[in-house]
């Protein structure tokens, strides 16, 4: 800032507002001023906040989040405010929260609010609020009205600056989004920030990436504050998904990224995690999942055990019922645990109660479906239950072993212990039996390390658990069995923990458990037999006696032996069995010797089953040694009470039982695996098996039982017989099923090996009916296991059954399917489906399904209706509506659905025979009285039925092929699938009857012959009109079986074929477009091309026909376009052999034209042998005389349409033309003939056509061109048959036989171009000779171009000679016509185009025929074909066509002259469009090849193309611009300027202003593009002219007609023309030029309208002038010497005189002193003579100006306070000056544009006019207090604002 006390140090006194500590403001008056800076840097140190300078005030206030800068910077705070405002409310109704910032920062005072004024303690508060504001947005950024209530805190509270770090993170988790990129462009960044967001902050940047902002974080103390703000929210509960997402990912990629910083990094993020998981917002799933991935991430690193087992408790804690929490949470605990080292411990006890209640029953299922390593996982929960649950047994560790069978060897170990030393302390050491079993099942080696380990022998460890459990026990013999029972002590046994009591103490404590009732152990129940059997294991391991043991427990002698039997018989350790062996031994010797122990052998027996060979020994032993010595006697040990009380067992006579026992250890070795062969004698079979069923029937051990069974049913001998004997073991069985399962368990007797025992009873060839009914009921028991396992056996045994027990059990497992699905637990379908069952005993089901319907009250009793399916009755229907009917009708469909979906899915099914097919048809059948008398629902099942058909029908052709034989289906009724065709609404059913008709019609064709013609009625009704691909290949292989079969058994096949073909194109319009051409392809493959095309292209072209007389344009060309599509498959004999029958068939139709008598009985005859033929339907029959000759030209129409060569059709491989072609060059002579034979069948036809013609008495000849093609008109639907419509009629037909004829010509044409192009011409050139009717050579020669356009050029240039010289033959014959003349050359103007310099020998020729033809007597089409022949002869000769110029061109523009001043009458608006192109071709032709001479007529080129109006104007520009390229610019120029003069735009004319405006606008294009293209030297030597030429253009509005706009446009452009002269020019040359304007403007000197005033040539001066001065600026200041003076005292006139017609004058000119003072750069205007003249006139225009100008003027004095700002004097001066016009005696509007022209000035030279502000104060003062609102507000809000701007300081203490 400038020192301002050197300028103003003379000044002895002035007043200034000083402020005192009082905050009272006094006046002071000092001698001397001090500098305006000392005073300013006074008040600012007595202000608490810190005064910003103004550039960074203005800087800070522009910054926004909506605004670009330089909109925001103009805004105040009362409007931002109003825009926010809104937004703010919208968003506390979103979320109630905001509202607490409804009186705080959302306040209307917030908007008097500066925070830089506030002390340290309310800043203070305030951020508190923005902070807690920011958090609650941050997941709210989504909303529009989030970025609006920002906006205020950073337009108002500049959050950006102060707030910036709190702004950034609520933000930041949208790095990506253009939000954030905003953001930080406007945010002062901390240092720590600067070096990785400041690249971002540029406005055109894109944001951060990820990479970015991990650089970011890596700095502790942003991590750090980050994560304490993540902590707020989520302490708030304002978190949000898209937040969460964000910390975890950074979190993640922090560590992953960058491991030197873990040691600080884990603690935060482990913080952090731990209060996601405890979060309670809304967003809480999001949270804990956020924080599972982190802990997941963490978990890779190296943490200590206490952090882990901290982490998984806090996520269990947390865990709510949602399954993707609980998901991810136990991902995330597996992995913690998963990274623990070292040995696996046990969880705590809380962690393991958390996972049981968090996921319970779910638990196995996570662990089955983790992808990732969970075995620490398993060993810690698994440790854990041993530890702490083991109470309830250890069914769940089982499960959760067998779903994860990845644990190592070790870890499988340490859970093996610690079951181990739980079975030291545990009392019901049974518990452990179960895990110990399934241990030993999967690594019995590693169970046996682990005990010995421990020095437990595992003999030992079994007699612990009374439980077998390892194989190798099987090796223990007698040996090693002695040495097992020495080790046996209470330690091994009992275990270490447990304390050895006196055996007095302990038998009084388990004194209740005494067995003193007088039965069989073998009958009591096992629960109480394995607590016996523990007590006496602890009483062994106590070292108590045995002895003691068995006499205290077991009260009599019975119960003791019997004990040690079932011992022995049980699944008990083999070193147990050996102990009681010893015991049993010693017992037995206190029997009776008289006493027979053979009761005691099928126990025995069972025994026999241990695994250990040792066992075995001892049983055989005592066997021998104690029973079989005894078998002599007759008296029987237990015989009565062995099994129970009163339970007598049939035992085998004394001899018998010696025989039996003797010859079974005979033959039995221990070291055999079965014993079961001995068991059963062939000689005694009846006997054995009677015994050992009694035995089985009365055991009540099942582990005996089971073995007793497997012995019966093993044997080779078993059969039905015997199975009769086992009867009521399976009845009891499934009838007391849970409670022998409760004993199997007691007995650790595998339940579902017992179920295989009981279900193998029933035997092949099976005939009981208590077995059968026991697999029934099995398999509709509620047992699932049961039923798995009869299946099992079903499937063995069915094919064994006989026919009625099948029959019994599949009716059984359907009518259970049928009636209660829901209560089976098996999949009764597929059961079914695998049974191997055959087609009779499907036939038989299926026949024993049929429909029986009931009628009348009296017929409950008897069937009385038992039949096929008939025509829906009342009678039938009524019955079916009977409630109770209705039930039995809808179980009956669900029993034929099981059926059939069996039959369908059968993987058995063969032997298909005739009766089986009968049946499914008889059903299918049925289901039509189920759905239209019963309305059930059948759609599923005849869909199957229909499947199972199919699937029939190829296997009976597979049987056939197979035995070589042919079946004859003659029980079959087709009818029935016809009739279900047409019934079912279903397209798949349809679909799948028709696949089955078709599979039939391959199998047996004669079968389906009877029905083809209702199949195809259908087909052509329904099924074609879907659009499925399946579908559509159902009909194409029902065309390809069944038409066979009727091509070679029908009498009519013409008639037949007709009838089908019909019902197919009836439905051409239902059929999907794209599946068209392939279906009816297919079709006509297989009826035969040449029995059926012909017809079906009728039938088509009916359609076509019907199409356009409704008027279906769009239809009709689809029909086109597929028969195109449709015969392009089909060879080319083909093709042509069907056209011509087509055409044959189009004779057929009646062609009558006079009502007589002869005519009628023609048109009777025709008709009769239409009759004939289906293809003629019942519509065209009714046709009157009328309508048939329309019908004959549609389909002639429709012809031509499918004949004609499109460009695209020929270039396709299918194309008709291309295959004739490669037919004749393969030497098919076929083809020739078909194409002569269909000519000659066309003439004929053309020739008839003229024979009718001939009869119209008042006929005349009328041209018929190339337009009837199109065939526009349409014939009456109706004909009248009164007198005066006769006449009607009669003129219809001649308008539809010409049409016809022409369509005839078309297809001539268009046969004939099938041809090879030789061949063509050949064939072409006689027609067109002058010995043809001209018709046939107008029509030939018409086309021949269109031919010849497919053909190249080298190799048809002698064709093409023999054409043209027919052509010159025609045009120079005088019999030729106009018609004849224009077509012919059209084809000589196409033939030259395309052979140009080949036909050289022609050209002149060519040329003099066309100049003959353009200068004979005129018509307007034969003209135009001869201007475009010379046009092209011009191109081609050049300068040799010099000689037809004088010929050619005065014709042309006489034409063209004529043309434009209406003197040709051509009617058609197109043709004389056309004429006039070729006109204006041709001008450009010669300018382009021969200029030089077109120079005398260039003149009139340029008004024939300007007034050319019928041609467009991009077409005329063109030409224009090829006249530029080619003639001299200097004359253009003059002609240009002489057409001006000619006064052809200033004289009015007749011309229609379109025409006139138009033809000026080219004028004046044609000018600026001769001058953009004139050289600089050019410009110089035509500037007298231009300059000239432009004056005149000046004054065209003094005399133009146009309106203002148009007028203005006009002006606009010759600016720019002049413009773009003057650039070319230079100074020394444009300077009296300039003057030479000048005085036209001012002087009126050389104007050539007097009439023009001199404001107007002002106003075209000035417009030139501000122009000329935005483009060369600073160049063009000085210009301002010639005009200074006169355009001061305009100004001073404008002031003195005010005129109101003088507004846009006045406006221009002080905008001209505006760009003047803007771009003056050499201190023109600093010059105090040109200052102070032009100062004091440009400022009085205050005084008069008009509010439109104002804003004009106050840039203009702005403009000159600028360019004299460094002017002191000046400045003074101009101030002085403005303050006149602001003083109170001004009007209102001199007052308010004074103000803005000052508060202009002080925006842009403030700080120089700094110094003059003391004398502004009281000026505005009083301009506050103004009586004008309107000049009160300007100078509060405006002025007020840039002196505070200026100042950076408030205004107001100056004024106080």
């Amino acid at each position: 800032m400038f020192n301002i006390d050197d300028t103003y140090s003379h000044q002895q006194k002035v007043y200034l507002l000083d402020k005192t500590k009082k905050n009272k403001s006094t006046l002071i008056s000092i001698n001397t001023m001090s500098s305006l800076r000392d005073q300013l840097s006074q008040i600012a140190s007595q202000t608490q906040g810190i005064a910003l300078d103004r550039k960074r005030r203005q800087k800070i206030h522009s910054a926004s989040l909506i605004y670009i800068p330089k909109v925001a910077a103009a805004q105040d705070f009362e409007f931002i405010y109003d825009q926010v405002h809104d937004h703010f409310l919208e968003l506390c109704s979103i979320d109630s929260r905001f509202e607490a910032f409804k009186n705080s920062l959302f306040a209307e005072s917030s908007i008097t609010l500066d925070r830089n004024t506030l002390n340290d303690e309310e800043n203070k508060d305030l951020n508190t609020n923005i902070n807690m504001f920011l958090l609650m947005a941050s997941s709210k950024w989504h909303l529009n009205s989030t970025l609006y209530a920002v906006e205020w805190l950073v337009r108002r509270f500049q959050i950006q600056i102060h707030n910036v770090e709190y702004f950034l993170f609520c933000s930041i988790h949208h790095y990506q989004t253009a939000v954030f990129s905003k953001i930080l462009s406007i945010s002062k960044l901390p240092k720590n920030y600067n070096a990785t967001l400041n690249p971002f902050q540029k406005p055109d940047s894109m944001p951060p990436n990820s990479s970015s902002l991990l650089k970011l974080f890596y700095d502790f103390e942003i991590r750090s504050n980050y994560f304490k703000f993540i902590g707020r929210l989520i302490k708030h509960k304002l978190g949000s998904q898209s937040v969460y997402t964000f910390i975890s990912v950074l979190a993640i990629n922090l560590v992953a990224t960058y491991p030197n910083i873990l040691s600080d990094l884990i603690p935060s993020v482990l913080e952090i995690s731990a209060k996601l998981l405890a979060c309670k917002d809304a967003s809480f799933k999001e949270a804990q999942t956020a924080a599972h991935t982190m802990l997941l991430v963490l978990s890779k690193t190296d943490l200590n055990e206490t952090i882990i087992f901290a982490a998984v408790e806090t996520i269990l804690t947390n865990i709510r019922d949602n399954s993707n929490t609980q998901k991810s949470g136990f991902i995330t605990i597996c992995s913690l645990l998963q990274s623990l080292n070292g040995e696996v411990k046990q969880l705590s006890p809380r962690i393991f109660k958390l996972l049981n209640e968090k996921y319970g029953n779910t638990l196995i299922y996570n662990i089955s479906i983790q992808e990732l390593a969970v075995n620490k996982f398993v060993v810690a929960y698994i440790r854990s239950a041993v530890r702490y649950n083991y109470q309830g047994g250890f069914d769940a560790v089982i499960e959760l072993l067998k779903s994860y069978s990845f644990l190592s060897k070790y870890e499988k170990k340490l859970i093996i212990s610690d079951l181990i030393n739980l079975s030291e302390i545990i009392q019901d050491k049974s518990l452990l039996a179960p895990i110990f079993t399934y241990l030993v099942k999967e690594d019995e080696l590693l169970v046996i390390e682990s005990l010995i380990a421990l020095n437990i022998s595992p003999e030992i460890f079994e007699i612990r658990l009374t439980t077998s459990l390892f194989n190798d026990s099987e090796k223990m013999d007698s040996s090693n069995a002695e040495s097992v029972l020495k080790e046996i002590s209470d330690s091994k046994i009992v275990g270490s923990m447990t304390t050895i009591e006196p055996y007095k103490e302990w038998e009084s404590k388990h004194a209740q458990y005494v067995f003193n009732e007088k039965v069989s152990v073998l009958s009591i129940d096992a629960s109480r037999f394995n607590k016996l059997l523990s007590f006496f294991v602890e009483a062994l391991g106590r070292k108590y006696s045995t002895k003691q043991f068995l006499e205290f427990f077991f009260t009599t002698f019975e119960s003791r032996i019997t004990f040690l039997i079932r011992v022995l018989a049980s699944s008990a350790p083999s070193a147990l069995k050996l102990v009681i062996a010893e015991n049993l031994q010693r017992i037995t010797g206190s029997i009776a010797k008289t006493m027979n122990l053979f009761a005691l052998v099928p126990t025995l027996i069972c025994a026999l089953n241990d695994k250990s060979k040792a066992v075995r020994e001892v049983v055989i032993r005592y066997l021998r040694t104690h029973v079989l010595k005894r078998c002599h006697n007759d008296q029987f040990f237990m015989i009565d009470s062995i099994y129970g009380d009163d339970v007598e067992i049939a035992l085998f006579e004394p001899k018998q039982c010696d025989k039996w026992l003797k010859n079974f250890l005979d033959n039995y070795n221990v070291d055999l695996d079965s014993f079961y062969e001995f068991c059963i004698s062939k000689k005694s079979e009846n006997i054995d098996m009677i015994f050992w069923a009694d035995q089985a029937k009365k055991c009540k051990v099942y582990t005996c039982k089971n073995t007793i069974i497997n012995i019966i049913t093993s044997s080779k001998l078993y059969n039905s017989n015997y199975s009769e004997l086992l009867s009521s073991v399976l009845t009891t069985f499934i009838e007391n099923y849970e409670s022998v399962k409760h004993q199997c368990v007691e007995e650790k007797l595998n339940f579902n090996a017992l179920e295989t025992t009981m279900c193998s009873i029933v035997c092949k060839g099976e005939k009981n009916e208590s077995n059968i009914d026991f697999i029934t009921s099995s398999l509709n028991s509620p047992y699932k296991s049961l039923s798995e396992v009869v299946i099992q056996r079903l499937y063995k045994v069915f094919v064994t059954l006989k026919f009625n027990v099948k029959i019994n059990i599949l009716n059984k497992i359907i009518d259970a399917t049928a009636k209660t699905p829901e209560l089976l637990n098996y999949d009764s379908l597929e059961v079914l489906q695998t049974l191997n069952i055959d087609c009779d005993v499907y036939s038989a089901i299926l026949n024993s399904s049929n429909i029986i319907i009931e009628e009348g009250e009296e017929a409950q009793q008897q069937h009385l209706l038992k039949k096929r399916r008939r025509r829906s009755s009342a009678s039938v229907k009524s019955v079916l509506q009977k409630e109770e009917v209705n039930q039995l009708a809808e179980y009956h469909l669900k029993k034929i659905t099981i059926i059939i979906e069996s039959i369908d899915g059968s993987k058995n099914l063969k032997n298909v025979n005739e009766q089986f097919l009968a049946a499914m048809f008889n059903h299918l059948n049925d289901l039509e009285t189920l759905d239209n008398d019963g309305g059930l629902p059948i759609l599923y099942v005849q869909e199957i039925l229909c499947s199972c058909l199919l699937k029939s029908i190829n296997i009976l052709k597979e049987q056939q092929q197979n035995q070589k034989s042919k079946t004859k289906l003659h029980t079959l009724r087709p009818d029935i699938l016809v009739s279900a065709i047409r019934l079912s609404p279903s397209p798949q059913v349809q679909n799948k009857l028709l696949l089955v008709i078709s599979a039939l019609a391959s199998l047996s064709p004669e079968i389906i012959l009877h029905s083809i013609m209702p199949i195809f009625t259908f087909m052509g009704t329904h099924s074609i009109r879907q659009d499925d691909e399946f579908t559509n290949n159902v009909v194409e292989n029902t065309i390809k079986a069944v038409i066979p079969a009727l091509l070679n058994n029908s009498d009519n096949i013409t008639g037949e074929l007709e009838v089908l073909l019909s019902s197919f194109v009836a439905a051409f319009n239902h059929v999907p477009k794209h599946r068209r051409v392939k279906l009816f392809t297919t079709l006509i493959s297989t009826l035969g091309t040449s029995n059926s095309m012909h017809s079906f292209l009728f039938l088509i072209g009916e359609q076509f026909y019907n199409a356009n007389t409704s008027f279906k344009i769009g239809e009709s060309k689809e029909i086109i376009s597929f028969t195109k599509s449709f015969i392009n498959n089909f060879d080319a004999e083909e093709q042509l052999s069907a056209i011509h029958n087509f055409l044959d068939l189009i004779n057929m139709l009646p062609l009558i034209i006079n009502n007589t008598a002869e005519s009628g009985d023609l048109f009777n005859k025709a008709k009769k042998a239409m009759l004939q033929k289906p293809l003629f339907s019942s519509n065209i029959l009714r046709m009157n005389d009328v309508e048939l000759i329309n019908f004959r030209k549609y389909l002639l129409v429709f012809l031509s349409g499918i004949i004609a060569e499109s460009d695209d059709s020929y270039h396709t491989t299918g194309s008709l033309k291309l295959r004739i072609m490669s037919s004749i060059l393969e030497g098919n002579s076929k083809i020739k003939e078909l194409v002569s034979t269909t000519t000659k069948t066309v003439l004929v036809m053309v020739n008839d056509i003229d024979a009718h013609l001939a009869t119209f008495k008042n006929h005349k000849s009328s041209r018929v061109n190339k337009k009837l093609l199109k065939t526009k008109r349409q014939s009456s639907s109706s004909t009248s048959s009164s007198k005066s419509g006769s006449e009607d009629n009669e003129f219809t037909k001649q308008e539809i036989l010409i049409d016809i004829k022409a369509l005839q010509f078309e297809i001539l044409s268009d046969v004939l171009a099938l041809l090879t192009i030789k061949d063509y011409t050949e064939a072409v050139i006689p027609l067109m000779s002058n010995e043809q009717d001209d018709q046939i050579r107008y029509h030939m020669t018409l086309k021949i171009s269109k031919r010849f356009s497919y053909e190249p050029v080298g190799e048809t240039v002698d064709i093409m000679k023999n054409v043209v010289s027919v052509l010159f033959a025609n045009l120079l014959d005088s019999s030729s016509n106009n018609e004849i003349i224009y077509v012919s050359l059209n084809v000589l103007s196409y033939a030259i185009n395309k052979y140009k310099e080949t036909l050289s020998e022609e050209l002149p020729k060519a040329l003099e025929i066309a100049v003959d033809k353009l200068n004979g007597e005129f018509n307007e089409n034969v003209a135009i074909a001869s201007l475009s022949v010379i046009n092209i002869c011009i191109q081609l000769l050049g300068i040799k066509s010099l000689q037809y110029y004088s010929k050619t061109v005065p014709k042309a523009l006489a034409l063209s002259n004529d043309l434009q001043n209406e003197k040709l009458h051509v009617k058609n608006k197109l043709v004389k469009e056309e004429l006039q192109l070729s006109i204006l071709l041709l001008f450009a032709t010669v300018l382009k090849k021969i200029p030089m001479f077109a120079g005398s007529n260039l003149q009139d080129f340029l008004l024939s193309i300007m007034y050319a109006f019928n041609v467009k104007e991009e077409i005329r520009l063109n030409i224009i611009n090829l006249l530029l390229e080619n003639c001299d610019l200097k004359e253009v120029l003059n002609k240009l300027y002489k057409i001006w003069q000619s006064g052809i735009f200033t004289v009015r004319n007749e011309k229609p202003n379109g025409v006139q405006s138009m033809a000026l606008s080219l004028y004046l294009s044609t000018l600026e593009k001769t001058i953009n293209l004139m050289d600089k030297k050019t410009c110089k030597i035509q500037s007298a002219i231009f300059f000239k030429l432009l004056t005149h253009m000046f004054e065209f509005r003094s005399y133009s007609s146009f309106d203002n706009n148009t007028i203005n446009k006009i002006e606009s452009m010759v600016h720019v023309i002049a413009h773009a002269f003057i650039l070319k020019i230079n100074d020394q040359l444009f300077r009296p030029l300039f003057a030479y304007l000048v005085k036209w403007a001012f002087l009126g000197e050389n104007v050539n309208n007097k009439d023009m005033s001199r404001n107007e040539r002002l106003v075209q001066f000035f417009k030139l002038f501000n122009k000329l001065q935005e483009q060369l600026r600073s160049i063009l200041t000085s210009y301002f010497t010639y005009i200074l003076d006169d355009t001061n005292e305009l100004l001073l006139e404008m002031t003195e005189k005010y005129d109101v017609t003088n507004v846009n004058l006045r406006r221009l000119v002080i905008v001209c002193f505006g760009l003047s003072f803007k771009y003056d750069k050499d201190e023109y205007w600093r010059s105090s003579s040109r200052f102070e003249m032009v100062c004091p006139t440009i400022i009085s225009q205050l005084k008069n100006i008009e509010p439109p100008l104002g804003k004009f003027l106050a840039k203009t004095i702005g403009a000159l306070a600028q360019c004299n700002s460094m002017a002191d004097e000046h400045n003074k001066v101009m101030q002085k000056e403005i303050i006149k016009h602001m003083k109170p005696s001004c009007r209102s509007n001199e007052k308010l544009w004074a103000i803005r022209s000052i508060k202009l000035i002080y925006a842009k030279v403030g700080e120089n006019w700094l110094v003059l502000l003391p004398q502004l104060v009281p000026i505005v003062a009083e301009l506050l207090e103004d009586d004008d609102e309107t000049i009160e507000s300007e100078v509060r809000t405006g002025l007020v604002k840039v002196f505070e701007n200026v100042l950076g300081e408030p205004f107001d203490k100056y004024l106080d």
